[in-house]
């Protein structure tokens, strides 16, 4: 579907194009990018998602989003979404800078007894959760309840969350951990035949289960990190990692989400019903859901706050509290958050859709929300990257660190309090990691190992 846009949107694109492009190259030039820092990661999210995509979205004229939710952005809209979104841009880097940029140490990417012995507890301590997620999932594809057929999940038709009929979430998103156990096997052992057939398996069990395609991506990313990290790596395999890796993420968000319709179908859709249109509307030059975040934006910004709904005052997180709680015990629990402030199908249909880091803060407190949900979020991932800096020798903090920092992107994206059940799921046996040494290195436990200080602190000033 394709509009004939105003010509304002056009400039306002172009114009936005060309300002974030300069704004790029200087921050290149003058600071520098490093695959480690946060503020790399959110510039070309920002760059790619909020100037790239809007010259596609208007050059090309698609109208796909917002046909879906009934609405269609005046030059005003346009004009107010680029301002919220360079303003989340700055705020985010300035919460970057704020904490200081650290220096990592110099390491040995040998590890000793104590750091081996203690993965392997904590890798087979959770092997019996994440084995049988991986089990359930396959053995349970995720289908949705329609007219014609009764499905595992639904999806509420006042919030547009998806709400398990049969079992349980938890039991799909257990073996999260998975890619973040690998990376730590590489980060421990260096690629070999064992996390690499590793790798095999877990993309293949992703694949067959239809979904966590999104997961599949922030593994292969942190594949990425890793490689970049490493003190002896050229540049020339850098830039080749770099580039096949980038190009199988495009590949796998488009076929994992066209796979995720013909197994939620249960038999409706086929791969027959979808060519190569379908494949490239999936990628930042197409028209599809996957990087809609500016239309999105743009529907935010329009509709909310008005007469009859204000801002959300970040009442939506308290999600975080609640959603924990079975409804065995709290039988009338609400989808979401136990306070709703704003419904955003209200003026039109956004279920299904993110509202984006930058949207959350906007719905929360208009610009002011936008600042202080950006500026906090890039100054506590900077805070954690400093953290990790100081204790880089640490394996265990290293790869949470190169498992985390992707998985960051999803908050870009999503801006929902589901950002913590990311984290948790994916860590887990990692944070159990790093907590064991810490105890072992303290002198509670007895272990064959190197002693020395519980973390001991290289600073990175």
């Amino acid at each position: 579907m394709t509009y004939d846009y105003d010509i304002g949107h056009h400039l306002l694109a172009y114009g936005n194009l060309i300002i974030n492009t300069v704004f790029l190259l200087l921050f290149g030039r003058f600071h520098g990018f490093r695959i480690l820092e946060p503020a790399t990661w959110y510039l070309f999210f920002h760059y790619i998602l909020f100037a790239f995509r809007p010259v596609v979205l208007f050059t090309v004229g698609y109208h796909g989003n917002y046909s879906y939710m009934a609405m269609h952005p005046d030059v005003a809209d346009s004009a107010l979404t680029f301002l919220i979104t360079n303003v989340a841009l700055l705020a985010f880097l300035l919460g970057c800078v704020l904490p200081g940029r650290p220096t990592l140490p110099a390491i040995s990417e040998k590890p000793n007894t104590l750091e081996v012995q203690t993965f392997f507890i904590a890798a087979l301590l959770f092997a019996p959760l994440y084995l049988y997620s991986i089990y359930y999932g396959i053995s349970n594809p995720l289908t949705e309840t329609n007219a014609t057929s009764s499905g595992n999940i639904m999806i509420d038709p006042e919030t547009g969350k998806k709400i398990f009929v049969t079992g349980s979430g938890y039991f799909y998103v257990l073996k999260n951990c998975f890619p973040g156990l690998v990376i730590a096997h590489i980060v421990l052992f260096r690629p070999n035949i064992w996390n690499m057939s590793a790798v095999i398996v877990f993309l293949t069990s992703a694949i067959l289960e239809g979904r966590g395609r999104f997961i599949i991506i922030y593994f292969l990313l942190g594949l990425i990190i890793y490689y970049f990290q490493r003190p002896k790596v050229s540049q020339t395999t850098k830039v080749a990692v770099l580039s096949s890796f980038t190009v199988l993420a495009l590949v796998l968000i488009s076929l994992g989400g066209l796979y995720r319709q013909v197994v939620r179908s249960l038999g409706d859709i086929t791969w027959s019903d979808f060519d190569v249109v379908d494949f490239i509307n999936r990628t930042p030059m197409g028209d599809s859901q996957e990087f809609g975040m500016f239309e999105f934006l743009s529907y935010i910004a329009k509709y909310y706050p008005d007469h009859d709904y204000g801002y959300s005052f970040f009442t939506q997180y308290l999600e975080v509290f609640t959603k924990p709680i079975p409804r065995a015990l709290w039988p009338g629990k609400p989808v979401g958050s136990p306070i709703q402030l704003v419904d955003l199908d209200y003026f039109g249909n956004f279920q299904g859709l993110t509202q984006s880091m930058v949207g959350a803060g906007w719905l929360s407190f208009g610009l002011l929300g936008v600042f202080l949900l950006a500026f906090v979020s890039g100054f506590m991932m900077q805070r954690f990257f400093r953290f990790a800096a100081r204790n880089w020798q640490d394996p265990s903090i290293r790869s949470i660190y190169i498992v985390a920092l992707p998985i960051g992107v999803q908050w870009f994206r999503d801006g929902a309090p589901s950002i913590v059940e990311f984290y948790i799921f994916g860590l887990y046996p990692l944070l159990f990691w790093a907590i064991l040494i810490h105890i072992v290195r303290a002198g509670y436990l007895p272990m064959t190992g190197r002693p020395g200080n519980p973390w001991p602190r290289h600073h990175a000033e």
